[in-house]
């Protein structure tokens, strides 16, 4: 299955919002894909759904706070982009919850002076690949170290991304944090 090519917008207050949005608009695809394709996928199964943005804070603002909740900067994790008007950008920086085995992960990147994650939860096989279980379950994970850090969640936005991407629990909406 594939998922549309539709971008979504960053409003300049931090909301991930559907279509291209006005003029100058900083215009995103809401999927993440791994670093060795240089065109845009649209296979689902290997694409992850952007899911949440913090607002005003740099990708380091972000990994700090979490740091400080017990997250850490992982020795594994596939390199993921993210397609910023129309340019396939690296992830800045990624952490992870939990060990190798299972563990929640997050992706970021600075987009427009806020940061865009993709976040989700994953577990190893038997021969050691990641195998997705949840996205929105990994986004109630960074919501719940970010809040405890002082962070405030301002909701959830429209759907933006395919919902049940991969049969998993996705309802295809970006979570929205901002700091005190």
């Amino acid at each position: 299955m594939s998922v549309e090519r539709a971008p979504c917008h960053l409003t300049t207050d931090g909301l991930l919002e559907p279509g291209t949005g006005p003029r100058g608009s900083i215009r995103i695809w809401p999927y993440t894909q791994g670093w060795k394709w240089q065109r845009r996928r649209v296979e689902e199964h290997l694409l992850d759904p952007v899911n949440v943005v913090i607002v005003d804070q740099s990708p380091g603002q972000v990994m700090a706070a979490l740091a400080g909740e017990g997250w850490e900067l992982p020795s594994s994790g596939g390199i993921h982009r993210l397609w910023v008007n129309r340019i396939l950008r690296p992830m800045r920086t990624h952490a992870t919850l939990g060990s190798y085995d299972e563990r929640t992960h997050v992706r970021l990147w600075s987009v427009g002076g806020h940061t865009v994650a993709a976040a989700h939860h994953e577990y190893a096989d038997d021969r050691g690949r990641h195998i997705v279980t949840t996205w929105d379950g990994a986004r109630g994970r960074v919501a719940e170290a970010l809040t405890a850090a002082g962070y405030r969640s301002n909701g959830l936005g429209d759907i933006v991304t395919l919902p049940g991407i991969r049969g998993l629990a996705n309802d295809g909406r970006v979570l929205t944090l901002s700091s005190r």
